[in-house]
């Protein structure tokens, strides 16, 4: 039964809510649409924008290396090490990264055993691990305020490592360079360092680290300190035991002769 009371809706009023319900529905299909969009294309133009600038940074690279000849060898990895640039196909560099899972701070780049020298091109990457080995690099600046943990430097022309100061770096290696003071060292927590075949004499920066591998050059002095380091298993390819009996064998040969000499 109809209530007297109701007030009857005029066609033109009806229509009117009509257009009022669509609209507003509308809006709230827009608003979802719009939010989808943001989701799906902001992560999708910043992944570009990594991309074009690892591109970039190749190509620059290579200009500034006009003497390297093969980089077959060098390429880009993300922290996982399944997704690989090679330099010398970075045309096509969009086919090598899962597009959900790149990311630019998860970078590490593999220069080693080339004959490149300028690494500048370098500049602002947020790179993880860099490897230089057995390159003509020398000047390393560019270095400077990375979030490197991984840093090879060995058979370089590089001297000086102060640009590592403040860098949270697990392995090193600056064996057979000229580099002859590690002082900026001091405090790091490496777990691994490679020294051999350099000019260093004091090592004394490794005092209250917690190495488990230590390469040492025939050069460093007063190294006792490193048989309280519990956590050092391995010094220049021997275990630790291996590697203390034999200098204690040694030292005491060396300390016969000496008093041979005298008497």
């Amino acid at each position: 039964m109809t209530n007297p009371n109701q007030t009857k809706l005029s066609p033109m009023v009806r229509i009117a809510d009509l257009l009022h319900r669509v609209l507003k529905l509308a809006r709230k299909r827009w608003y979802v649409t719009l939010v989808i969009a943001l989701v799906i294309g902001i992560p999708s133009s910043r992944l570009i924008y990594r991309m074009s600038k690892i591109k970039k940074m190749i190509v620059q690279m290579k200009e500034d290396n006009p003497q390297v000849k093969d980089w077959s060898r060098s390429f880009v990895t993300l922290d996982d090490h399944t997704t690989q640039i090679h330099f010398n196909e970075s045309g096509n560099m969009y086919h090598y990264f899962d597009f959900r899972y790149a990311s630019l701070s998860d970078l590490n780049i593999f220069l080693a055993e080339t004959s490149l020298k300028d690494i500048s091109a370098l500049e602002g990457m947020p790179l993880k691990s860099i490897d230089l080995g057995t390159t003509t690099v020398s000047d390393i600046s560019v270095l400077k305020g990375m979030p490197l943990e991984v840093v090879w430097l060995y058979r370089t022309n590089v001297s000086n490592i102060t640009v590592l100061e403040g860098m949270s770096l697990k392995q090193l290696s600056v064996a057979y360079t000229q580099v002859e003071d590690i002082s900026v060292l001091k405090g790091m927590h490496l777990n691994s360092l490679h020294i051999q075949n350099t000019k260093l004499s004091d090592i004394s920066a490794l005092k209250g680290m917690t190495l488990y591998e230590l390469y040492l050059p025939k050069t460093a002095k007063d190294i006792e300190f490193l048989r309280s380091m519990k956590t050092l298993q391995m010094i220049n390819t021997k275990s630790s035991n291996d590697f203390w009996k034999e200098y204690d064998a040694q030292k005491k040969s060396e300390s016969k002769t000496t008093e041979q000499a005298v008497r």
